[in-house]
């Protein structure tokens, strides 16, 4: 398994169908992909993190997708 990156004290804008936010979240990524998304202490638990971004007074929005830089052929 890769490293985790873990973004933590975020405020976590989700895209999920419920439009949760959580004014101190957090964002767990193991080898390129999301796998946990919630409160910071609750996510913290879980995932310790090889990489801690601290992003206090940030906004985190796990699942957007850049389509600025996407190529067609």
């Amino acid at each position: 398994m890769g490293e985790t990156i873990l973004i933590r004290h975020g405020i976590v804008i989700t895209m999920d169908a419920e439009g949760r936010i959580y004014e101190d979240g957090a964002v767990a990524v193991q080898d390129d992909r999301i796998v946990a998304v919630g409160k910071t202490d609750e996510v913290e638990r879980e995932y310790k993190g090889d990489i801690v971004i601290e992003a206090r007074k940030k906004a985190v929005l796990p699942g957007l997708v850049n389509l600025h830089t996407i190529r067609t052929a």
